[in-house]
């Protein structure tokens, strides 16, 4: 027996046939050996080959070689001997192959119920290879409708009109794909349970006997199934209050169905609105007047769509705003200039959307209760109010007490605290005329925490909060504990470097440095007492490192500590009065300590504390109180 030949697949670039050696050979030294196989893999259809065509009359023969070759190629089957195209089992390899195949098997066959079968798991036209009474097994036509409705052409009618599998199989394919049915037997068009189940695939009434349309009770079941048949029925149904209820039940807009007598109800047309506010447009215009009720329901249900499309006049009644804001805030934007500057009216829509400030007049917006209600809601409202208000102490605490009220970015709030920082720094950070002459005991009130979100924040924040405190002289403390990235990308780049959605290579960010600003706070704060921090990990490095920074940005002092134990000690260096700094070079693979001369450093350890904060912050007070007494 000879060997099976090598697979060929077909190519689709050149339409030709090669063996995946073959095409290795073509494209060598063009694509890799993996794109290759991609190709091969995923894009060549398997050639099947012709095994009995070529064949010679003793393979035609050879039960074995007929049974090898239509496994491959089922129709391969015609070139057999013609005792062997009423193999039973030959049969059912072609056809497993190809439902084709039923063209080639021998005319007694037709009656095997196991061939058709086979068939039938394909294709709905095996069904017309049967002989007749197999197309009345129940087995055959299941497996038939399985496949389309339109093997019925091929079932007897006493078959599928009489309760049993075959009848419910009929109903599935029906509803399934009810197209073909149009293709089908004219008694089918008839059948009441068929075409229900039909018209709830498809509504086109073209598949539905007449008669059956002239039935109410019809009619009234086919939009409870699919209310987009009411578009096709005659037209005296849409006068039908049931059936038009039954279309609304599933859809709210099939109110543009209904006859004008019906969209003039208003109770129907209330039940509508309350689910679907755009069902509006297709009631009885006198409707339009009952405004507690239907416009009231429609403002509820979609405040903005509906004061969007309003006429002038009701978007200056009052009644309807405060329905509308109360819903949705920013449905002040559509209400009449006399109600954007209406008290009532602005105080509802920013209780229930901060940002509806925006829409309010430029009198409101200079309110102060109006503005703070506005800012409770949401802090990002406060971008909205006047200049005056923006700055003012008490927008600014609820602003910033209300962050959790709502997203945004801090910078809004960022560039109001700047302002008052410059204006009132000393009110802002609660400290009194009296308390510049003497230190505090202890920071509690005494310090502001100012978060940020962006690089961009942190370096403006820092310059402008460092100048105003500037004002406090001595007694101000600049804590420089901020969590800031060694790397960012410059504002102006960020235009730049936007991923295109066919960018399959990526994107190659170039990253900045972070500007070191430490120098800088000294100028902007000179007599401000300057807190900077070291981390490492190599405590070998760590007192180097800190004297390096202490010597280069004359800081005050440096607390230093090593990441593996940032919790539990802390060392904070200082200026030696008596000796310069001197600093050996630093590798960073130092095995041991560092030695370093002019600056005195002191450890402090957590002890009894959850963290060494504690003792980190007594030990700032003091220093800080050494250095007012100077």
């Amino acid at each position: 027996m000879s060997a099976d030949p090598p697979e060929r697949r077909v190519n689709p670039y050149d339409k030709q046939a090669y063996t995946f050696q073959e095409l290795t050979d073509h494209y060598q030294g063009r694509y890799s050996a993996e794109q290759v196989k991609e190709l091969w893999d995923l894009r060549m259809p398997v050639v099947l080959p012709k095994l009995l065509e070529t064949a010679s009359e003793e393979q035609r023969r050879d039960r074995d070689f007929v049974l090898r070759a239509v496994q491959l190629r089922g129709p391969e089957l015609r070139h057999a001997a013609s005792e062997l195209r009423r193999d039973q089992q030959l049969a059912l390899a072609a056809v497993r192959q190809d439902w084709i195949a039923l063209d080639y098997v021998a005319e007694d066959l037709y009656q095997d119920r196991d061939v058709i079968l086979e068939g039938l798991k394909q294709d709905w036209e095996a069904i017309t290879y049967a002989a007749a009474e197999l197309q009345r097994d129940e087995e055959v036509a299941v497996a038939a409708l399985n496949q389309s409705v339109m093997a019925l052409q091929c079932i007897p009618q006493d078959l599928w009109s009489s309760e049993g599998p075959v009848r419910q199989a009929l109903l599935a394919a029906a509803f399934r794909s009810p197209e073909p049915l149009k293709h089908c037997p004219e008694a089918i068009r008839s059948d009441r349970e068929v075409m229900l189940k039909a018209l709830r695939k498809n509504s086109k009434l073209d598949l539905v006997a007449p008669a059956l349309l002239r039935d109410r009770g019809f009619a009234l079941q086919a939009v409870q199934g699919n209310w987009e048949v009411l578009e096709l029925l005659p037209v005296h149904y849409t006068e039908d209050r049931e059936i038009v209820l039954a279309a609304l039940e599933q859809s709210p807009y099939s109110l543009r169905l209904a006859s004008q007598e019906l969209r003039g109800d208003a109770e129907l047309v209330l039940s509508c609105v309350q689910k679907a506010a755009g069902a509006l447009r297709y009631a009885a215009p006198h409707l339009l007047e009952h405004k507690e009720e239907i416009l009231a329901a429609a403002v509820r249900q979609d405040p903005l769509g509906c004061l969007r499309q309003a006429s002038e006049a009701l978007k200056d009644d009052q009644d309807l705003l405060l329905i509308a804001v109360a819903a949705n805030g920013a449905a002040l934007q559509y209400g009449s200039e006399r109600m954007r500057n209406d008290r009532q009216v602005v105080m509802a829509a920013v209780l229930q959307c901060g940002h509806a400030l925006e829409f309010a007049s430029e009198e409101l917006r200079m309110d102060r209760e109006v503005v703070l209600t506005a800012v409770r809601q949401n802090k990002g409202a406060m971008a909205f109010a006047c200049q005056d208000l923006r700055s003012d102490l008490e927008v600014l605490r609820t602003a910033r007490a209300g962050e959790e009220c709502g997203p945004g970015s801090n910078f809004p709030y960022a560039t109001q605290v700047v302002r008052k920082l410059n204006e009132a720094p000393l009110e802002l950070l609660k400290l009194s005329e009296e308390d510049l002459g003497k230190p505090p005991a202890d920071l509690e009130e005494k310090m502001m925490t100012i978060g940020f979100t962006t690089i961009f924040e942190y370096l403006f924040l820092l310059r402008e909060c460092c100048q105003a405190l500037n004002q406090a002289g001595k007694a101000g403390v600049v804590l420089l504990a901020a969590a800031v990235s060694d790397f960012y990308v410059p504002e102006s780049d960020m235009a730049k470097d936007k991923i295109q959605s066919r960018a399959h290579d990526g994107l190659t960010v170039q990253l900045r440095n972070v500007p070191k600003l430490l120098g800088a706070v000294r100028l902007w704060a000179p007599e401000a007492f300057v807190l900077s921090f070291k981390l490492e990990t190599n405590p070998n490095i760590l007192l180097a490192k800190a004297a390096g920074a202490l010597k280069k940005y004359q800081v005050d002092a440096v607390c230093s500590n090593v990441l593996q134990t940032i919790r539990d000690w802390v060392t904070i260096i200082e200026f030696d009065s008596a000796t310069s700094i001197e600093v050996p070079e630093i590798t960073g693979d130092e095995t041991e300590p560092i030695q370093v001369s002019g600056v005195s450093s002191l450890r402090l350890e957590r002890g009894d504390n959850r963290s060494v904060d504690v003792p980190l912050v007594k030990a700032v007070v003091n220093m800080h109180s050494a250095k007012m007494s100077r």
